[in-house]
C-alpha cells in the first residue's frame, strides 16, 4: 500500500481513472470553461445533440491540417443535431490559439482551453477538460451521443478520419 499511496502510485491512480474517462461507453465528463468570448460553455447545454469534442493546439501541425475536414464535417452535419466544441492545449498561450481559430476560419464553432494551468512550477490538472478525457496525443476527437455517453474516440492510435466520417453516416443517415 506504500506505492498506491505514494505521490507515483497516486499519478499512476489518476492517469488509469482519466484513460477510462475517454473511453467508449463511458459518461462523458461534463465540463464548464470559458469560451472564446469569455462567456461560460457547459457540456450539459449540448444534452440531445451529438457533440464531437476536438482536442487541439494551435503549434499541432496534424491538428491544424485536419480542420478543413472538420470544416466539412460540421457543414454537413450542423443542421441534423450535430456540434464541435474545440478544446484546445493553448492555455499558456492564448493569443496563439485565437489567432489560429481565426487563421483556419474554424470560429464557426466553439471552443475553449483545456483548463491546464501552471503554478508555482507545476501543472494544475484538476481542471484539465483533456486530463478528465485521457487526452495524451494531439489530435484526438471523442464524439459524445445526445445521451451523454462516449460512443467514438478517434485520432492519436484510436479510430481514424474514415472511422469517425462512417459513424457520423450511420448515425444521420448520410452517404
Amino acid at each position: 500500500m506504500k506505492t498506491y499511496n505514494s505521490a507515483y502510485g497516486k499519478e499512476i491512480a489518476r492517469k488509469i481513472a482519466s484513460l477510462k474517462g475517454g473511453s467508449p461507453g463511458s459518461k462523458a465528463f461534463e465540463f464548464q470553461a470559458a469560451d472564446i468570448n469569455g462567456k461560460p460553455l457547459e457540456l450539459a447545454v449540448f444534452k440531445g445533440k451529438y457533440v464531437l469534442l476536438d482536442f487541439w493546439a494551435s503549434w499541432c501541425v496534424p491538428c491544424r491540417k485536419g480542420n478543413p475536414h472538420l470544416i466539412d464535417l460540421y457543414g454537413k452535419y450542423k443542421n441534423k443535431g450535430f456540434e464541435i466544441i474545440g478544446v484546445a492545449s493553448d492555455d499558456q498561450n492564448p493569443a496563439a490559439w485565437l489567432k489560429a481559430v481565426e487563421q483556419d476560419k474554424i470560429e464557426i464553432w466553439n471552443h475553449v482551453l483545456s483548463g491546464l494551468k501552471m503554478e508555482k512550477g507545476e501543472f494544475d490538472r484538476s481542471k484539465s477538460i483533456s486530463d478528465h478525457y485521457g487526452i495524451s496525443t494531439l489530435p484526438t476527437k471523442i464524439l459524445i451521443n445526445p445521451e451523454g455517453i462516449i460512443v467514438g474516440r478517434y485520432g492519436s492510435g484510436a479510430g481514424t478520419d474514415d472511422e469517425l466520417d462512417k459513424k457520423l453516416a450511420e448515425v444521420f443517415g448520410a452517404q
